[in-house]
């Protein structure tokens, strides 16, 4: 840079042109100022440098990377820019003010000075435009109770950008949803309903004397106030230590309990005659957890041999205190039977409470007297009766049952109905039918596929006009747990494709839907449809690029960062990635299988490992994330139903009353026979706390 007597040339460009002077009496124009015997067109005496703001301002933000940007200065000046990080050079050609930055990509630096008219030159100033519309990983809370005392503690993520968790005590339905760019503070009361109780960086918190029935929610956030899908435990999921130990003297009977579990109590009374110690064993459900399948098992008796047991359950012999559920506030009785004891023996007896959740099937044409049917996942077999409820089907033999959910405290099982247009309600704590709700009676429609949301103990639901579900108006419906709307949205499709099997993402906050070859997005928290092309007039849904091949189930990965699909007249599995998130757009699709064609598939369900098995006609299959491949287990049946359950693989049999049990490999481990025939293509577990 050459500087010259009121003059400033940056190569050949000049910032400023002098006047010639007019002796002592000279006058400068409006503009200008004197210097000596000239008029200059700066101010000579001026030594403060330019100052140039960015517009859009860049640093971290929600909003993508705009592909231009505006440099402008609060004086006339020549702006000097870069936009791939590397230092401007003044030598260069510089742009008057305001210059039109170009060309800008993802995460563009963005550098840039300014020289005056004067020479002042500004120091460079460095802009990041960092996209970031991506939360801290959510937390996992977990829920402990002494006496009326809760302890609710979690892990923080390990993000780098984590800032904070909110904690908030939930007495109610969950209203609340923290807001994109606020911050809160603890002790803020949202509503009837929700307090936050705790904010920040700690990972646990103690609420005294709350007593039961409190629900906890928890989100975590960054720098910029990104908010992760909320994690919720309740009071039902805090079952605390579920062993305790008796003791019992033969000569006198005398029981006496050592060791009682956490919030349930034991008691006992005891018979001893010629060798045998029979004892009536009752157990008191002081938790709000439904228990499924309820047993007891004998850990370890001394002296003396457990004799009447229900069978081995994890290694240890039971006694079953089913068919019901052993619900909040129960009090169940069995009696269990010892051999060996001696007159003068005093037996100890090491119990613990478990339970295992059912697994439901139903015909695919369903016989209102035999609808479903319910077997305990850890032995096989009937649990009890009311295998025969019709959960308010009617008449209609070509009642189809859709896949259904279990509700937030393990009790209610949803079911929707095919061709009926209604959402069935049935409790599995007394095996019977407990409501129903048809939409739009008289109508023909159907239910397309039903959904629980554990965090907010809803369920979704969507509703098509006409008997099948390829018409093209649909509603979207959000039901409370006694089935009454909480809210509902219609929706049209632009192609008459058919609306199948949906889910809901981990927090609750989306729904997808599968719609034979494409995706419908839908913000629960918003109420409304995620537009996967907003180029368009319509609200698009997403095209997967399936375009023949029936998709027909969809599922969010564990993380809730992609979606799973699967394909129903092929051997089909379709990975969705969402780079930008769920409401970003730009997903991108890969496809496996797709030439295995003519094969009727299933359900699909995913490990803890990432990989994902899928059920079909052509046996189990199953993808490795590790090696990008996708092949056929060693099961060896054809099937249409896989589920995992406490870390094991479930999957059921085609056309069979048969569930088998398979190992790491896709190897058949063990077999459970059903109570009854079902050969529907889904698989249900009771299980509520995955």
């Amino acid at each position: 840079m050459t500087i010259k007597t009121g003059l400033v040339s940056i190569g050949s460009l000049s910032l400023a042109l002098a006047a010639a002077g007019c002796g002592d009496g000279l006058k400068c124009a409006d503009g200008t100022f004197k210097s000596g015997e000239k008029c200059l067109a700066y101010d000579p005496d001026d030594e403060t440098a330019p100052v140039t703001t960015i517009d859009p301002p860049g640093g971290k933000t929600r909003f993508r990377t705009p592909t231009t940007a505006t440099l402008t200065t609060d004086e006339p000046a020549l702006i000097f820019w870069t936009s791939d990080g590397t230092e401007p050079d003044a030598e260069g050609d510089g742009h008057p003010s305001p210059a039109l930055v170009t060309d800008l990509v993802e995460d563009a630096t963005v550098k840039f000075f300014a020289i005056d008219r004067g020479g002042n030159i500004e120091p460079t100033r460095t802009v990041i435009f960092d996209f970031d519309a991506f939360p801290p990983a959510r937390v996992d809370l977990q829920l402990a109770y002494t006496g009326s005392n809760a302890e609710v503690t979690w892990a923080n993520p390990t993000d780098d950008d984590f800032t904070g968790t909110i904690l908030a005590r939930v007495t109610g339905n969950l209203d609340f949803q923290p807001a994109l760019d606020t911050f809160y503070t603890a002790g803020m009361v949202i509503s009837s309903n929700v307090e936050l109780v705790q904010v920040g960086t700690d990972n646990s918190f103690s609420d005294p004397g709350v007593g039961f029935g409190a629900q906890y929610v928890a989100w975590t956030f960054d720098d910029i106030a990104n908010y992760s899908a909320p994690d919720s435990v309740r009071f039902s999921d805090a079952t605390g230590t579920t062993a305790g130990t008796l003791s019992i003297v033969a000569a006198t009977n005398l029981v006496t309990v050592n060791e009682q579990p956490s919030n349930m109590t034991l008691s006992a009374t005891a018979i001893f005659a010629a060798g045998t110690l029979t004892v009536n064993l009752s157990v008191e459900n002081l938790t709000g957890h439904y228990f499924q399948n309820p047993r007891i098992a004998v850990t370890a008796v001394a002296p003396g041999t457990f004799s009447n047991s229900d069978g081995m359950v994890d290694g240890f012999a039971t006694k079953y205190y089913g068919p019901n559920h052993l619900s909040p506030g129960a009090n169940v009785m069995r009696t269990l039977t010892f051999t060996g004891v001696l007159v003068g023996d005093t037996v100890v007896i090491d119990v613990s409470v478990l339970e295992s959740p059912s697994l439901v099937g139903s015909s695919l044409r369903a016989n209102p007297a035999n609808s479903f049917f319910f077997n305990d996942s850890s032995l096989g077999g009937a649990v009890g009766a009311g295998t025969g409820a019709s959960l308010g089907m009617g008449n209609n033999s070509r009642s189809n049952s859709q896949p259904g959910c279990v509700g937030a405290d393990g009790r209610y099982l949803y079911m929707g109905n095919d061709h009926k247009g209604t959402i069935d309600r049935y409790d599995l704590s007394t095996r019977a039918g407990a409501g129903s709700v048809q939409f739009q009676p008289g109508i023909n429609r159907t239910t397309a596929t039903v959904a629980c949301d554990r965090v907010s103990d809803t369920i979704v639901a969507v509703i098509g006009d006409g008997r099948r579900s390829n018409s093209p108006n649909h509603t979207l419906v959000k039901l409370a747990p006694d089935l009454t709307t909480l809210w509902s949205l219609p929706f049209v499709l632009n192609k008459t494709q058919g609306v199948h099997f949906g889910s809901i993402s981990p927090g609750g906050q989306y729904f997808a839907v599968a719609m034979y070859s494409r995706i419908a997005l839908f913000d629960l928290f918003a109420q409304e449809q995620i537009d996967a092309d907003p180029s368009t007039p319509e609200i698009d849904a997403f095209e997967t690029g399936v375009t023949d091949r029936g998709l027909r189930f969809v599922r969010w990965s564990q993380d809730g960062n992609s979606l799973i699909g699967k394909t129903w007249w092929n051997n089909g599995l379709l990975l969705i990635a969402m780079p930008n998130g769920v409401a970003g757009g730009g997903f991108v699709s890969t496809a496996y299988g797709m030439d295995q064609c003519c094969t009727r598939s299933g359900d699909l369900a995913e490990g803890t490992d990432g990989r994902i098995w899928v059920a079909s006609d052509a046996g189990l299959w199953v993808y490795d994330p590790a090696t990008d491949t996708y092949t056929n287990a060693p099961y060896g049946q054809p099937c249409r139903g896989v589920e995992f359950i406490d870390g094991e693989l479930y999957v059921m049999r085609s056309a069979s009353n048969t569930v088998d049990i398979v190992d790491d490999t896709g190897a058949i481990d063990r077999t459970i026979t059903l109570n009854g025939t079902s050969r529907r293509h889904d698989l249900i577990s009771t299980k509520t706390d995955d």
